[in-house]
């Protein structure tokens, strides 16, 4: 951009400055340290604004805050310089402020013009910073934290009040034009309008079924306009509460509306994805206008109406409302279903649920590679034990084989039927890989044949792997069967006892004399191998959360456990003890690799995001 300065780093820089400083490895004594040090990728979207004046956008996404000039979309600056996803933008009514919130915690000010950082404020009493709002008087702004809203003077930045009242987390607010009321939408489904003056909660507005992340006022105040995960779009009479029309309802799936500036029409969408623009009063559709390839989770019109916002998780897209047409795009990645370090931990394979895979290199954070292997969806990679070859577990019957070089390879493996999860020998040249029918399928590596079958599994199996030393094989299953193989007589050793849920993620220590098992209900199971079938040791989940993956330190010492609302927690193996976590993602955690020092580890998530966690 021409006249905007970066702040602090740009994503890919900040990787770069990571990775290229020495840590000491992640152990036990040292994991209470482990924060987020870097990222890779765009991450994916999450919301958008425009500035008053109609020429910068600012866009709210999982890899931080970017701002846009409206007339060179595509090529924009990171604001953000924490490792943490943005959760919420706003302009101050001059546009000579952003105010941008942030999952670490921090709430900042930035001035996007000069580049400088007006203000840092942290942390929020009631949790992590949700929604960011700014009076369109310029007397306050409002940052949402958990369930309650923290209001601020933005003169001095001192909190001015709380608003709580929400049972759950407020996940988007506004102000109505004449500064009179906030409105803020909630995961409970609610959504609240108060007195801005004085704080206190006006009304409350009861419909959807599912959380509420979208809400804007009309123009003068007197409707609203919200969007849910139950796939509706509504508009309220502000004053009764009472609903006046539904614009949008669909499948379930996030749901977004705004109102143009003159109130005379909506911009909505829904699940599937369509962008129409509706008569406010009237809820007949005019036109519709775009299409993207998952649900809407934000609508943004600038200051006169000329131009739209629309905001999916894979991409934002602007429109020139005057003329229906769409004129610029801004690519991010919705997803990443997951990843595989390469043995020499000198690439990093990101596999998205498309079948797109891209390759960083580790030492420099730059994009190596990027290509398409199988039919979507896909479910796991692998690189070869030479690191020369990725290999991609897809919805096709056949593995995904592509060179790192970029060259394509003449080996195939057929399954006939789709592959849920692969393992590679880390010394010989067999590969592994389960499907959806409980069976087991071996390859040889070099020739593609077949050299081996079995159908052992009551349930589809979910996960594989081979231990560091080559002489173990394990699998699991939906059903939360583990089995132990043997590999030199490709018979199962044991039947692992005391999983009581479907398994997601399993992986051996090191120095593969346990195993580790992370289950749907939360629950991490450890055997040690050749000691019995019931766990030596297990680990409690945190409220229930569901475990997405799970993956050993070199020396063993250290369990990473990925959650499902976006929480790295590192355990300590002998004793079970939580010993530190982090929130570095916005979304489940899909992928857990260490580098083979030890020295970071690498997270992915639904999010879209790849983070590097490194040690103090």
């Amino acid at each position: 951009m021409r006249r905007i300065i970066v702040i602090l780093i740009v994503i890919l820089a900040g990787v770069r400055a990571s990775i290229a400083q020495s840590g000491r490895p992640i152990t036990a004594q040292t994991a209470a340290g482990v924060v987020p040090s870097g990222l890779y990728g765009p991450g994916r979207a999450g919301s958008a604004v425009f500035s008053p004046n109609g020429k910068l956008l600012a866009v709210a996404s999982s890899s931080g805050v970017r701002l846009f000039e409206v007339g060179a979309i595509g090529a924009g600056d990171t604001l953000d310089g924490d490792p943490f996803p943005a959760t919420g933008v706003s302009f101050s009514p001059d546009g000579a402020v952003l105010v941008a919130s942030s999952l670490g915690y921090n709430v900042r000010k930035f001035d996007p013009f000069s580049g400088a950082k007006v203000a840092d404020l942290y942390p929020l009493l009631g949790g992590s910073p949700g929604s960011a709002a700014y009076d369109p008087l310029g007397r306050f702004y409002a940052i949402s934290g958990g369930e309650v809203i923290s209001i601020f003077d933005a003169a001095t930045d001192e909190p001015v009040r709380d608003l709580t009242g929400h049972a759950g987390r407020v996940l988007a607010m506004t102000y109505s034009a004449d500064g009179m009321w906030l409105a803020s939408a909630s995961s409970d489904g609610s959504v609240k309008v108060w007195n801005a003056a004085d704080g206190t909660e006006a009304l409350t507005l009861l419909g959807h079924d599912a959380p509420v992340g979208s809400v804007g006022f009309s123009d003068d105040g007197d409707r609203l306009i919200t969007g849910s995960d139950d796939g509706s779009v509504r508009v309220w009479d502000r004053e009764t509460g009472a609903e006046l029309l539904v614009l949008v309802e669909g499948e379930p799936g996030s749901a977004a509306g705004a109102f143009s500036p003159d109130g005379h029409t909506t911009a909505v969408g829904g699940s599937d994805g369509r962008v129409l623009l509706v008569d406010a009063q009237t809820g007949a559709q005019i036109a519709e206008i775009g299409q993207h390839d998952g649900p809407l989770l934000n609508m943004a019109f600038n200051a006169d109406g000329s131009l739209l916002a629309s905001v999916s998780r894979e991409r934002v897209t602007l429109y020139d409302v005057r003329t229906l047409q769409e004129i610029g795009r801004i690519a991010y990645v919705p997803a990443i279903a997951a990843i595989a370090l390469s043995p020499d931990g000198m690439l990093l394979a990101a596999g998205e649920p498309s079948g797109h895979i891209r390759l960083y290199d580790t030492l420099t954070g730059k994009e190596s590679a990027n290509f398409a292997l199988g039919l979507p969806p896909l479910r796991d990679l692998a690189f070869s034990a030479d690191g020369s070859t990725v290999l991609a577990a897809t919805a096709d019957s056949r593995l995904g084989v592509r060179r790192v070089d970029g060259t394509t390879s003449s080996v195939e493996y057929d399954a006939g039927q789709s592959i849920t999860a692969l393992a590679v020998h880390p010394v010989n040249p067999v590969i592994n890989a389960a499907l959806a029918d409980g069976s087991l399928y071996w390859w040889d590596a070099v020739s593609g044949s077949q050299t081996g079958a079995v159908n052992t599994h009551p349930a589809p199996v979910t996960a594989v792997a081979f231990s560091p030393d080559g002489q173990w094989m394990a699998s699991a299953d939906a059903s939360g069967a583990v089995f132990v193989w043997s590999v030199e007589t490709g018979e199962w050793d044991h039947l692992l006892e005391g999983a009581d849920a479907g398994i997601v993620s399993i992986a051996f220590s090191a120095d593969g004399r346990r195993l580790a098992a992370g289950q749907q209900n939360g629950f991490v199971r450890i055997w040690r191998i050749g000691q019995g079938e019931a766990p030596e040791l297990t680990l409690e989940p945190p409220d229930g959360r569901v475990v997405g993956a799970v993956a050993w330190s070199p020396d063993g010492s250290v369990l990473a456990v990925g959650l499902s609302d976006g929480e790295l927690a590192l355990y300590n193996t002998v004793t079970g003890e939580r010993i530190a976590s982090s929130w570095g993602h916005i979304g489940m955690l899909t992928g857990l690799a260490f580098s083979p020092d030890g020295t970071t580890l690498y997270s992915s998530a639904d999010d879209g995001l790849l983070v590097v966690w490194r040690t103090l």
